[in-house]
């Protein structure tokens, strides 16, 4: 991932067709308190509340 967008102000992910996390930003990371290894591969759903 780029630099700049990696450290945006804003989070920001990409996912493959099925839903599963491709790219995540520093930003998302930091905010959401996961490191990069436990949400690369891991579907979408596992960052949504059980609401959603």
């Amino acid at each position: 991932m780029d630099e700049q967008l990696n450290y945006a102000p804003c989070g920001y992910l990409s996912l493959w067709n099925t839903g599963v996390i491709a790219e995540v930003n520093q930003t998302l990371l930091d905010s959401l308190e996961y490191e990069r290894e436990e949400v690369l591969g891991q579907h979408v759903e596992m960052l949504m509340t059980i609401s959603n």
